[in-house]
């Protein structure tokens, strides 16, 4: 019989992080192909105002960030949160790198490497908010772990 590890409340969040990290990478991935197709639709608009383009890609990758910086966080609990999400992050920059790189190949796209600087733009600064969000929520919850 397999005997569960204790979880460590410390780092836990209210949202399954994990789920929604692969859930929003999944959109993502989606836009992606959309994009690579010239089939954005609706999302098109963004280019309709100056640098839309450069707002997306630092929302979309900085939210990416975000999400799969707090699940790794979470799931590596005793790990150094900064080097949990140096790791995280550099993932994400290189699978981006490779995918605005991946462009100079699809007849449709034209890579552009303002929007690999705004992607990474939010990919650090969505890193940042994580470990402070981390390290606040762990300060917020060890009281309550101490006292149980």
């Amino acid at each position: 019989m397999r005997v569960p590890r204790p979880v460590d409340r410390a780092t836990r969040y209210d949202v399954p992080m994990l789920r929604l990290a692969v859930l929003f990478a999944l959109c993502l991935l989606l836009i992606i192909l959309l994009a690579d197709t010239a089939n954005l639709g609706p999302l098109h608009r963004l280019y309709d105002f100056p640098h839309g383009d450069k707002a997306g890609h630092f929302v979309l990758l900085g939210t990416l960030s975000l999400l799969v910086n707090l699940a790794a966080l979470e799931k590596l609990p005793h790990r150094n949160p900064q080097t949990v999400t140096l790791i995280a992050s550099g993932a994400i920059v290189l699978l981006i790198t490779l995918e605005e790189l991946s462009q100079l190949w699809i007849p449709s796209r034209a890579p552009d490497w303002f929007d690999l600087a705004a992607s990474y733009a939010g990919i650090i600064t969505a890193a940042c908010v994580a470990l402070r969000l981390s390290a606040h929520l762990r300060r917020q919850r060890e009281p309550s772990r101490q006292a149980g």
